[in-house]
């Protein structure tokens, strides 16, 4: 008994929505090509999460939008969660149109990954992050992101 509960209570923060205050998870993720990725999060870092298509492509046209090193010189980590598109779309259509854009985008293909981070439908989810801690978390219409990233 005295192992079973610190083991229930640590798997079940695996799986715990995220709050401010908390450590952001330390991901590794791939990019549009492949490339192992980390996630910067010392110092001032903004987090762009988006969930769905319609929200994805929103992020993806604000970006176009902006100079080319607008992530990088913001201090922005874009995250686009794919877990959920068929892997015959994501490989066909999804992966090779992302090739082309001219920024990164970390790329979520685990569904338990995508299940620890917090969403709202049609939304993007912005965590501002001060030395890997969570300071805030927005959930904004796509069509504001100018706004909360300037």
């Amino acid at each position: 008994m005295k192992i079973i509960l610190p083991v229930l209570l640590f798997i079940s923060s695996l799986f715990a929505e995220l709050h401010t205050g908390m450590a952001f998870p330390n991901l590794h993720l791939v990019d549009q090509f492949g490339k192992v990725q980390h996630i910067q999060t010392k110092g001032n870092v903004k987090v762009i999460l988006s969930f769905d298509k319609p929200s994805s492509l929103a992020v993806n046209t604000f970006l176009q939008r902006q100079k080319k090193d607008f992530l990088t010189h913001n201090h922005i980590n874009y995250i686009s969660n794919i877990s959920q598109v068929p892997s015959f779309i994501r490989d066909w259509v999804a992966l090779p149109k992302m090739k082309n854009l001219p920024f990164e985008i970390l790329l979520i293909y685990d569904e338990h990954i995508s299940k620890k981070l917090n969403y709202e439908e049609g939304k993007v989810t912005v965590f501002t992050l001060k030395n890997n801690i969570i300071t805030t978390i927005n959930f904004i219409a796509p069509e504001a992101l100018n706004k909360i990233l300037h």
